[in-house]
């Protein structure tokens, strides 16, 4: 859903963080994947592990079932 004109400015700056890689097509060289670098792989996992960790300040935060059950329908509607 990232508009055609911001997509390449985007690769070209994770690319510059060394976070992504480009690798050429083996089947079309006009065309490339985008692989996580390593640096990319721990970024991600601990974005994964502070996710994990604020969702369960939330949920520790509410005090009856009722509470969770009106969170979870509220995300439901939203998503």
């Amino acid at each position: 859903m990232i508009p055609h004109s911001t997509l390449p400015s985007a690769i070209d700056r994770l690319e510059e963080k060394n976070l992504i890689h480009r690798v050429i097509s083996h089947k079309d060289r006009r065309s490339f994947e985008l692989k996580l670098t390593n640096e990319g792989l721990l970024i991600r996992e601990e974005n994964k592990r502070v996710e994990m960790l604020i969702g369960t300040m939330v949920l520790e935060a509410l005090d009856t079932e009722k509470e969770i059950s009106s969170l979870i329908n509220f995300l439901e509607k939203i998503r």
